[in-house]
C-alpha cells in the first residue's frame, strides 16, 4: 500500500469531547450511503487506506475536496516523488506505492525519469499521477464496492458517547460547466462549497454516510479516517490535536520555542508549471507585485542557485540531463515549489492559513451544521498572488531579496522566453495555471 500519514487513522470509538451543539437547518434532506470506511480527503493517504481497505472486501466510501485524487502527486501539483536514496537503492517500497511509480512510468513508454529533474528520479505531469491513481480504483467503483466522491467536502459529523455515526458531506456541481472548479482559484470557491444552499455557480448535493445497518450495534460499527489536508475533522470530532510549533519541555527539548505558537505552521504552496518557449510572451506585472511580500521577498536564496537550476530542479519535461542552461530546451517545463518563491509563509493571529481552535469557536464553525472548512480564505488569497508574483519575478524580475543583501549591486537576470502553463488540457489542468488546492506541509497532528 502507499505511504500513509501518521495522524490518518481515526476510529469512530477512540474520539474526543462529544460536541454540544444545536441542530442546524439543511437546506435538502441528504441522501444515505452505508460503508465499512468512511475516508475524508483522496490524498495518497486517503487513496491507499481505501485501496487496502478495498482490497480486504470492505465497502468503501471516499470523499475528495477537488476533482483529482492524489493530492500531492496531482491536485496540490508536487509531482516530484520525495524518496530517499536507501529506500531506492533497495527497494524499500510498499508494494501498492511500487506499482504507483511503476505506472507513472508505463505512461511516459517505461522513461525513468520523464523530466529529468535533480531533485528527484521521478518527477511528471500532475494529470498523469491523477490518471493513474484514477484508474486503480476505476474497478471498484464500477463493481459498487467504492463510493467515490470528488468534489466533496465534509459539513458535518455525528457524534455520540465519542463516537462518530455518521458523516455529512456536500458536492458541488458547477452550474456551468464552462465556469467549472477549476476557473478560479480556491479561495474563490472555498467558503461556498462548505455552504449547502445552491449558488449561482452550483448546485449542491448533501450526502449523509452511515455504517452498515447489520453493524450499527457493534463496539466499531466502521472507521473513519481524516485523510484530509489540513486535519479537518479532528475538532469536529472533539480529537485532542495540536497547531503550529510545540513549546520546549523534557519531551521535547529541541523545539524552538519556551513557548507554543499555534500561528507558527510551516509554509504551503501554490504550484505551477511554465514551459520554455520559442518566443518571449507578453508579461503583465501583477497586482501587488511590489509589496514587501510578495516582489520585495522573492530570491534564489543562495549564491550557488540560478533561474536554471530552479528550472530544471523539478522540471516534468525534458530531454536532455543536466542542471545548467545547457540542458534546457524549447519546449521543456517545470513545475515550481521554491522557499524564497511561491511558499507562503507569512502567518500571524490575523493572517494564518489554518484556524486554532479558539478562532474556529470565536467564528462559530464548531457549531453544529456551521462548519466551513477552518481554513482563511484571505490567506488562501494572499499565497495565490504571491504564486503569480514569483512567476512574473522569474521571468522579468530583476531583485533579489537574499542574494542582494550579500551583494548591493547584484541584479537579477531576465528570462522573459517561458509562459506559465494555463487551460483545462495543460498538466495543471487549471484555467488560471495554479494548482487546485495547495500543497500543505503541515496541518493538525492528533495528542
Amino acid at each position: 500500500m502507499l505511504q500513509l500519514h501518521p495522524r490518518l487513522w481515526l476510529s469512530c470509538c477512540f474520539l474526543g469531547t462529544m460536541l454540544a451543539a444545536p441542530v442546524a437547518a439543511q437546506t435538502a434532506v441528504p441522501r444515505t450511503v452505508e460503508c465499512d470506511l468512511f475516508v475524508a480527503g483522496g490524498g495518497l493517504g486517503g487513496v491507499a487506506a481505501s485501496l487496502e481497505a478495498l482490497q480486504l472486501g470492505q465497502k468503501v466510501c471516499l470523499t475528495e475536496i477537488t476533482d483529482w485524487v492524489g493530492g500531492q502527486v496531482s491536485a496540490q501539483g508536487v509531482s516530484a516523488l520525495d524518496e530517499r536514496p536507501l529506500q531506492r537503492d533497495l527497494d524499500l517500497f510498499a508494494s501498492g506505492y511500487r506499482e504507483f511509480r511503476a505506472a507513472i512510468r508505463a505512461r511516459y513508454g517505461g522513461e525513468r525519469n520523464p523530466g529529468r529533474c535533480w531533485v528527484s528520479e521521478l518527477c511528471f505531469a500532475p494529470r498523469v499521477g491523477a490518471a493513474v491513481l484514477e484508474a486503480k480504483l476505476a474497478p471498484y467503483r464500477a463493481s459498487g464496492q467504492l463510493v467515490l466522491l470528488t468534489d466533496t467536502v465534509v459539513k458535518d459529523l455525528d457524534v455520540v458517547t465519542n463516537q462518530i455515526r455518521a458523516v455529512t458531506t456536500i458536492t458541488h456541481t458547477p452550474v456551468d460547466p464552462v465556469r467549472g472548479v477549476n476557473s478560479l482559484p480556491l479561495s474563490h470557491f472555498l467558503l461556498d462549497w462548505y455552504d449547502p444552499a445552491p449558488s449561482a455557480r452550483f448546485t449542491k448535493q448533501l450526502t449523509r454516510f452511515v455504517p452498515r445497518g447489520d453493524r450499527r450495534d457493534r463496539t466499531v460499527p466502521w472507521m473513519v479516517i481524516d485523510a484530509t489536508e489540513t486535519g479537518e475533522l479532528l475538532p469536529l470530532a472533539g480529537v485532542p490535536y495540536h497547531l503550529g510549533t510545540d513549546r520546549r519541555t523534557r519531551w521535547e527539548p529541541s523545539a524552538s520555542s519556551e513557548g507554543s505558537d499555534p500561528y507558527c505552521t510551516q509554509g504551503f504552496t501554490y504550484t505551477f508549471i511554465m514551459e520554455q518557449t520559442e518566443t518571449p510572451p507578453e508579461h503583465k506585472e501583477p497586482e501587488s507585485y511590489n509589496s514587501p511580500f510578495h516582489g520585495g521577498y522573492y530570491s534564489y536564496e543562495k549564491p550557488r542557485f540560478n533561474f536554471a537550476n530552479i528550472f530544471t530542479y523539478r522540471r516534468i519535461r525534458g530531454s536532455v540531463e543536466g542542471m545548467g542552461a545547457e540542458a534546457i530546451r524549447t519546449g521543456d517545463q517545470t513545475m515550481q515549489n521554491w522557499t524564497w518563491g511561491n511558499d507562503w509563509r507569512f502567518s500571524t493571529p490575523t493572517l494564518n492559513f489554518i484556524l486554532t481552535e479558539a478562532q474556529l469557536r470565536s467564528e462559530g464553525q464548531l457549531q453544529k451544521g456551521q462548519w466551513r472548512g477552518g481554513l482563511r480564505p484571505e490567506a488562501l488569497a494572499m499565497a495565490e498572488t504571491h504564486a503569480f508574483g514569483y512567476f512574473y519575478w522569474l521571468v522579468a524580475g530583476r531583485t533579489d531579496s537574499q542574494l542582494q543583501k550579500l551583494d548591493p549591486n547584484f541584479e537579477k537576470p531576465q528570462y522573459p522566453n517561458h509562459v506559465l502553463l494555463t487551460g483545462a488540457s495543460s498538466p495543471m489542468g487549471t484555467e488560471h495555471g495554479l494548482s487546485r488546492y495547495p500543497y500543505i506541509r503541515e496541518g493538525r497532528r492528533i495528542v
